[in-house]
């Protein structure tokens, strides 16, 4: 569990360096941008020459920055997935030899959470008390109350995309509206609202609005990368 520890640090590093170079060449391309703008305003000559190839200099080589930073992080992360399924698998195997707890679907469920963050005894410890402060409040379990309440607030938005976030924003900051699957959504604002955008630039019917954005929003879920994992940390509605 230490070595997931150090993998899982490593990882948050690599994110902030990828951020960080993702600024840099957006920064560099907006000065590209303007440079070009001035050579087409006021005519190329000497100065306005090399200010553009000065600007693409720079934004070249922050694209190869961002490049072999992107690729640093990507051999990182098969690297880290192999041995993250290796300690899963490790910890999965501990758990049925110790036969300390009864080996029914509920309680690998809770031993496997944590894996490979956590020692199962502290994964199902956790999730004992999780259970106990938030117990389900419906038949259906926790994915569709979450579904359920992403179709409240998303019923009837404005055609123009910015008010329909905000509406939706608006309605999940709410006060009135406080249980687990509201507190899901807030978490990760990011992801969903990035899903509302997409649905909404395609104009699908009013009527399959909750089942498109609800399904960009869980295969977005399924696989961020590091820069949409440290965005959505930032971005979280309280």
């Amino acid at each position: 569990m230490i070595e997931a520890r150090a993998l899982r640090k490593r990882i948050k590093r690599l994110g902030v360096l990828v951020r960080d170079a993702y600024l840099e060449q957006q920064k560099a391309k907006e000065r590209l941008d303007r440079a070009l703008q001035i050579a087409s305003d006021h005519g190329e000559n000497e100065k306005t020459l090399k200010l553009c190839k000065e600007q693409r200099a720079q934004h070249a080589s922050t694209a190869l920055v961002l490049r072999e930073l992107e690729d640093s992080v990507k051999r990182e992360q098969e690297d880290v997935q192999k041995k993250n399924a290796f300690l899963a698998q490790s910890a999965l195997l501990k758990f049925i030899r110790e036969k300390r707890y009864e080996p029914v679907p509920i309680k690998i469920a809770q031993a496997m959470a944590g894996a490979p963050y956590m020692d199962y005894r502290q994964s199902i410890t956790r999730c004992k008390e999780l259970t106990e402060d938030q117990p389900m409040t419906g038949p259906y379990g926790f994915a569709f109350e979450t579904f359920q309440e992403a179709s409240r607030a998303l019923n009837e938005l404005p055609q123009d995309i910015g008010e329909a976030v905000a509406c939706v924003e608006a309605y999940l900051t709410s006060k009135r509206h406080r249980n687990a699957a509201i507190e899901r959504l807030r978490h990760d604002w990011y992801f969903f609202r990035a899903a509302i955008e997409k649905a909404l630039a395609n104009r699908p019917l009013a009527s399959a609005m909750p089942f498109v954005v609800f399904a960009e929003y869980q295969r977005r879920m399924s696989s961020p990368n590091l820069y949409e994992l440290e965005m959505a940390e930032t971005q979280r509605l309280s």
